[in-house]
């Protein structure tokens, strides 16, 4: 699975142009973020929702779960030392938040995503899902001069929806399950 070239390139571009848009995100240095939480109202690459209705069909997300109220959907941008400390995101009650995640742009070294302790090794357009209400998650340190580009879209179902039957493992279920 990995998403177009062309699309991502569509993306880096905006970033480029549009970077005064960003603001720095308060959690670490060498970070930036551009939150986006309605399409209507707020200015986005048309490619970046492309990407999002491209990596709900690829995970199966289905079209009812609802657009994550803390994150949204976002842009990050990390520069060399830049960095996500260890974190879980906030869940809605009894619904689970979890990201559908993409890098636009891949630093020439880190910045790779680690999910419950392990580095998840993912190339430039090589998606990945992470529950992140439920997995405490981070990533490497940012090296090089190549910035990180992430195409980050956030959701919440119901713990109990089918969309996590697959998914629940007894690691999961001890988690947040029980």
């Amino acid at each position: 699975m990995r998403i177009d070239d062309t699309k991502l390139e569509a993306v880096r571009n905006w970033v480029d142009t549009n970077f005064d848009l960003f603001y720095a995100n308060i959690r670490g240095d060498n970070r930036w973020i551009y939150q986006i939480p309605n399409y209507e109202t707020f200015k986005y690459p048309e490619e970046f929702l492309d990407i999002k209705y491209e990596l709900m069909d690829m995970f199966g997300v289905p079209v009812y779960a609802r657009q994550d109220r803390d994150i949204y959907d976002a842009i990050g941008v990390q520069i060399e030392g830049g960095f996500t400390h260890s974190h879980l995101d906030n869940n809605e009650g009894d619904n689970v938040h979890f990201r559908l995640n993409v890098l636009a742009s891949k630093s020439i070294g880190g910045g790779m995503p680690i999910i419950a302790d392990e580095i998840i090794e993912v190339e430039e357009g090589e998606p990945w899902i992470c529950y992140s209400g439920i997995e405490w998650h981070s990533t490497t340190e940012v090296k090089g001069d190549k910035r990180r580009i992430l195409l980050t879209y956030g959701f919440t179902l119901p713990k109990d929806d089918k969309f996590f039957d697959d998914v629940w493992n007894d690691y999961r279920r001890e988690m947040f399950l029980v």
